[in-house]
Formats: structure tokens, sequence, C-alpha cells
């Protein structure tokens, strides 16, 4: 955990002087448990460095796609979408790499994955990780904002 920590986020997590989360313990693909950062913070700052309007603006951007292609993974579970459902993590996948969201975009690579195979199963509850991981992404990058 960080030596830096200003403040606790309304889950419980630690923010660090830039602003960006740490310390919750969450579910990571297969299973397993990660207190990596929400976003990584070298993905940040090289989008930071781009300037302030250009760095919101993606922001904005990022968070309205992927609103909707969360809401998108949802319908598509309740229909058992496969197709719908690859095609959507495989989208949130990529830009939730430029954002430096690792464990979200694991997660989606991990629905894309089920989808395409007889893991379906695991797809209902995987969904539900992604929305929750997104709700972290959404709040640390709304702070960008601030």
């Amino acid at each position: 955990m960080s030596d830096h920590l200003e403040s606790r986020s309304s889950a419980g997590a630690s923010v660090d002087e830039s602003g960006l989360e740490t310390g919750v313990v969450r579910r990571t693909p297969s299973g397993g448990r990660t207190s990596a950062p929400v976003l990584d913070g070298e993905a940040v700052a090289r989008l930071r460095a781009w300037g302030p309007d250009e760095f919101h603006g993606l922001i904005r951007t990022f968070l309205d796609e992927a609103t909707l292609r969360i809401e998108g993974l949802g319908a598509a579970r309740e229909k058992g979408d496969a197709r719908s459902l690859a095609r959507l993590a495989h989208s949130l996948k990529g830009s939730s790499a430029t954002f430096g969201a690792l464990v979200l975009g694991a997660l989606c690579a991990e629905i894309e994955a089920a989808a395409a195979t007889e893991a379906r199963i695991e797809i209902p509850g995987l969904v539900d990780d992604v929305i929750a991981e997104f709700d972290r992404v959404r709040m640390a990058l709304s702070r960008e904002l601030r």
C-alpha cells in the first residue's frame, strides 16, 4: 500500500496522491484476488500528458462508450447471446487497456473466451464482475475530471 494516502473512497479503498484508487481486494479472472490499482498510473500519466482538454475528452468518450457496452453485456447475458457478449467484451477490453484498467480488461478477455467455448455457464458471474470493476474504473476516472 502507498505511503502517501490522502483519503478513502466510498468502497473503502485508499486513494493515493495521484488520485488513483489502491488497496481494494477484488476478483480477477479465474477467481483470483487482487489489490492492484484500479488504473495503472503510468497509463494515466501518458494520457494526462496530452493536456487537460484532450485527457478529459478521452475520459468522457470512454465512459460514455463503456457504459453502453456494459449495458449491452447485461442485455446479451439475459438473452444468452454469446456472439454479442464476445463482441462487446472484446471492444471493452481494448478501450480499458488505454486507461490502464488492467483488471477490467482481463475480466473482459475471460468473457470473450468463455463466450467462444462451452464455459458459458461462467458468463453471468463474469458480467457481474465486469460491472463491479467498471464501477471502480468509472469512479477513478470521474475523479480525474475534477
